[in-house]
C-alpha cells in the first residue's frame, strides 16, 4: 500500500486521528487476513479482488489505472477544485503521456477516456469499465479521423453529468491527439432516430430533430454495443455501425446526457473555452410553467444540502404522500432532480373543498383531518431552492415569489432613508447591487477629469504618467467611495438591527403603510393577478361593480362559474353559502387592485383603467388600479414528476429461485434447495483444470495431489 494518501487525513482535527488510525489499522489487518485465506486456493481467485484505495485517486488508478495516476490526480486536485475540469485536465495528461510512450493514439484515446470517467465518479461505479465497451479511432468518407466511443447499458450508472462528459473527454482528447471531427452521413443520422423509436427505457425523450442536432454537431461519434432484442428495419447494415441491435448506451448518452446536462456541459466548455462545443447553448431550454405547480421561492431549509429542495408537509399529504421525505421529484428547472424535504415556513397547498370552500392548508394536521373533503389541489404551494442549486446547473436565475422577507427588508429600507432625510437618495444596500457599475463610472469620471486638465497625450512618456495618475486617481476615488459606504452600511445596518415594523393587522393595515411608505403591497395582500390576462381583470372587475355588496368587513359575490375559477386562480381565499361566495380577510386586497372601493353595501370605481390597458403587463395594471406596488406574488412556476418510481420494486427472477449454485437443474426450474438436497447430489457445470506441475486435471485452483 506504500504511501498512497499518505496526506488524505491531513484536515481532520486532532481527536479524530486516533479513530482514523484505528480504521486504517483494521483494515490493514483484515486485508492481510483476507490474502492468507486466497492463498490456500479454496476460493476462485487467490488474490482479494478489491483493491485498497485510501481516496478517490487511488480507487482511480485501482480501478482503471494508469499506474501512476493516483499521484497526478493528487497534485492537480489542489489547484483544479471542479471535478470535471480536473477530469479533462488528467485525461489529456494521460494521453499525452501514453501515446509519447507507446506512440498508439487508440490506445492513449481509450485510457484517457476511461480514467477521466473513473475520476467523476469517484472511482466507485462500473461504468468505466463496463458502461464504456471500447473507444478506437474511426474514419470519415474524406479520410479524416475522430474519436468513436462504444457504450453499453451500465453507462446509466455514472448519472446524466458523466455520460455527457465521457462524451466531451473524447473530443477534448481526441483533439489533444490531432484527431478530426466526426461526420455523420445522412443514413447514420436516421439510424439514431430509429433506434430511439424503438427504445423505451427513456426518462426524457428527445424529438427527432433533437437527436438530429446533436449527431450533426457532436465532434465525437457516440457508437455502442447492441444491447436489446429489438433490430432496427430501415437502416440496415450500415459499414460504420457494428449491429442492427439497438444501442441501449448510445440512447442514455444522447438523452440522459447530452440533452438533459447541455446547460451544465456548455457552463465548462466556455471556461476552457472549447468553441467547438458551442452548439450546446441551442440545447438550452425551458419548460412548461402552469399556474397551480410549485411556485419557486429561493431559500434554504436546515434540511437541505446538495440537489435537494423543500415543499411544505401539508403538500406531501395532500399529494396522497406519493412526495415523502427523500423521495427523487424530477424537476424542469434548474437541475435534473433533486431530493424532497419538509419545510414548514413556505406557503403551503391551496384546495378547494367538496362544500365550496377555497383555503390554503397550513400543516400535515390541518392535511390529515381535511383530505377527504378536498375536491381539487388548486396550487400545489412554494418549493424551495437554493441559489446554489441554479448556479451549479449553469441556469440563469428565474424570477422568485414576492415573499414576506423580501418586502420586510424593503420597507425597513424605505423606513431608513426617511429617517437619515435620504428619501431620494439611492441607499448603500442599493449601490451594494450595483457595485460594478459604479466603478466603471469613477473610472470614467477619473479619466474626463485628467484629459480634462491635461489634454491629449502625444508621447509614450506623457501616456505613460497619464495611465500612472489615471490608476492612482482611480484608486484614491474609490477608497473614498468605499470608506463614505462602508460608513452607510454601519448606520444603516444599527438603524436596521433597532427597528420594528407596525403590525399589519389587516389589509387596511397594509394598504396604508404602503401608501405612506412608498413600498410594495404586502404579499399577504398580494393575489396572483399575473396569472390572469387584462380582458379577465376587467371582466372581474365589472362583475364585482354589478353583482356584488359589501356586509362589514366580507365581500359577498353572486356566485358565477367563470368568476369562481378567477378567484381560484388568483388565491383569492373564500367561503361559499347559499348562492354567494364570500371574502373576509382578501376582500379589500382583491377589489382595491380593480380600482374600487365600498360605499355603504356597494362597490363604486375610484381609478380607471389607463387608455391602452388591454396590452398592459397585469401587474401594471392593477398596480395603477390599486395607487399603489403590487408585486408578482409567484411568477415561476416549477413542474415536477415523481423520479423512477419504479425502480423502488423488487426483483424477481421468473419463476422466482431459491439458488443458483451449486443446485444446477436438480431444483427443478426453481431451483429449490429442499428437492436438490433430498436427491442427495446435483451435476453442474464446472470449469476444467490442468496442474501446471503434475498435468492432473482438477476442479480446483489448488492441485490436491502436488499441492501447486
Amino acid at each position: 500500500m506504500g504511501d498512497k494518501g499518505k496526506d488524505s487525513f491531513a484536515g481532520f482535527p486532532d481527536e479524530m486521528k486516533s479513530y482514523v488510525e484505528g480504521l486504517k489499522r483494521e483494515l490493514n489487518r483484515a486485508y492481510e487476513v483476507a490474502k492468507r485465506a486466497r492463498r490456500k486456493g479454496l476460493d476462485p481467485s487467490l488474490e482479494v479482488e478489491i483493491p485498497f484505495a485510501e481516496d478517490m485517486a487511488g480507487r482511480v488508478e485501482s480501478l482503471v489505472g494508469p499506474p501512476g495516476v493516483a499521484n497526478l490526480i493528487r497534485e492537480l486536485s489542489e489547484d483544479i477544485p471542479e471535478r470535471e475540469v480536473l477530469s479533462l485536465e488528467v485525461a489529456r495528461r494521460v494521453a499525452r503521456s501514453i501515446f509519447k510512450e507507446s506512440g498508439d493514439k487508440e490506445k492513449a484515446l481509450d485510457q484517457a477516456v476511461r480514467t477521466g470517467l473513473a475520476i467523476l465518479t469517484e472511482g466507485v461505479l462500473v461504468a468505466p469499465l463496463e458502461g464504456i465497451v471500447r473507444v478506437i479511432i474511426s474514419k470519415n468518407s474524406d479520410g479524416t479521423s475522430y474519436p468513436d466511443i462504444f457504450f453499453s447499458g451500465p453507462i446509466r450508472a455514472a448519472g446524466g453529468t458523466a455520460q455527457a462528459m465521457s462524451v466531451l473527454l473524447g473530443g477534448v482528447v481526441g483533439k489533444e491527439l490531432g484527431l478530426g471531427r466526426y461526420i455523420p452521413t445522412e443514413q447514420e443520422i436516421n439510424r439514431y432516430i430509429e433506434e430511439f423509436q424503438l427504445y423505451r427505457n427513456l426518462q426524457y425523450r428527445p424529438s427527432n430533430q433533437e437527436i438530429r442536432f446533436i449527431i450533426t454537431n457532436c465532434p465525437v461519434c457516440i457508437n455502442g454495443e447492441g444491447t436489446e432484442k429489438e433490430e432496427v428495419q430501415g437502416y440496415r447494415d450500415l459499414p460504420r455501425v457494428p449491429t442492427n441491435r439497438v444501442r441501449s448506451g448510445v440512447c442514455l448518452v444522447i438523452a440522459e446526457g447530452l440533452l438533459q446536462k447541455a446547460s451544465k456541459l456548455l457552463k465548462i466548455t466556455r471556461g476552457l473555452g472549447l468553441k467547438e462545443w458551442e452548439f450546446l447553448k441551442d440545447l438550452k431550454k425551458g419548460g412548461g410553467r402552469e399556474e397551480g405547480g410549485f411556485r419557486l421561492r429561493y431559500g434554504r431549509a436546515r434540511t437541505a444540502g446538495l440537489a435537494s429542495i423543500a415543499i411544505h408537509p401539508a403538500t406531501m399529504v395532500v399529494v396522497e404522500s406519493f412526495l415523502a421525505v427523500g423521495t427523487q421529484l424530477k424537476t424542469e428547472r434548474p437541475g435534473k432532480a433533486g431530493v424532497v424535504t419538509p419545510c414548514e415556513s413556505i406557503d403551503g397547498p391551496s384546495v378547494l373543498l367538496k362544500n365550496g370552500d377555497f383555503i390554503r392548508i397550513k400543516s400535515a394536521k390541518e392535511a390529515e383531518e381535511l383530505k377527504d373533503t378536498i375536491e381539487r389541489i388548486v396550487d400545489l404551494g412554494d418549493i424551495l431552492i437554493p441559489v446554489g442549486e441554479f448556479l451549479e446547473n449553469n441556469h440563469p436565475l428565474m424570477e422568485g415569489a414576492y415573499t414576506e422577507e423580501w418586502w420586510e427588508m424593503e420597507a425597513k429600507e424605505a423606513l431608513y432613508l426617511k429617517e437619515a432625510g435620504l428619501k431620494d437618495v439611492e441607499s448603500p444596500y442599493r449601490k451594494l447591487l450595483r457595485l460594478a457599475d459604479i466603478k466603471n463610472e469613477i473610472t470614467e469620471t477619473v479619466r474626463s477629469e485628467l484629459l480634462k486638465e491635461a489634454g491629449a497625450s502625444d508621447t509614450e512618456e506623457r501616456k505613460r504618467k497619464f495611465e500612472e495618475e489615471l490608476e492612482k486617481g482611480i484608486k484614491r476615488r474609490l477608497k473614498e467611495f468605499y470608506d463614505s459606504l462602508l460608513a452607510e452600511l454601519a448606520d444603516a445596518d444599527r438603524f436596521l438591527e433597532s427597528i420594528t415594523l407596525p403590525q399589519l393587522n389587516s389589509f387596511d393595515d397594509a394598504l396604508k403603510f404602503s401608501r405612506e411608505e412608498g413600498v410594495a403591497l404586502h404579499p399577504r395582500y398580494t393575489l396572483l393577478w399575473h396569472d390572469l390576462r387584462p380582458p379577465e381583470i376587467i371582466k372581474l372587475r365589472e362583475y364585482l361593480l354589478n353583482s356584488s355588496r359589501v356586509e362589514g368587513v366580507e365581500l359577498h359575490i353572486k356566485k358565477d362559474d367563470s368568476i369562481k375559477e378567477m378567484l381560484l386562480t388568483l388565491g383569492a381565499f373564500h367561503r361559499e353559502r347559499d348562492g354567494e361566495i364570500i371574502l373576509k380577510d382578501l376582500a379589500g386586497a382583491l377589489y382595491v387592485p380593480l380600482g374600487l372601493a365600498p360605499e355603504g353595501e356597494r362597490l363604486v370605481p375610484v381609478r380607471d383603467p389607463p387608455p391602452g390597458w388591454e396590452g398592459m403587463d397585469p401587474v401594471r395594471l392593477v398596480s395603477h388600479l390599486a395607487g399603489v406596488t403590487i408585486r408578482k406574488r409567484a411568477p415561476t412556476r416549477i413542474g415536477g414528476r415523481m423520479g423512477r418510481p419504479e425502480k423502488a420494486a423488487m426483483r424477481k427472477m421468473k419463476p422466482p429461485v431459491h439458488g443458483l449454485f451449486a443446485v444446477g437443474t436438480e431444483g427443478g426450474p426453481q431451483r429449490l434447495v429442499q428437492n436438490a438436497a433430498e436427491r442427495g447430489r446435483a451435476y453442474v457445470n464446472l470449469r476444467r483444470r490442468t496442474c501446471p506441475k503434475c498435468g492432473s486435471q482438477e476442479i480446483y485452483l489448488k492441485c490436491r495431489k502436488c499441492g501447486a
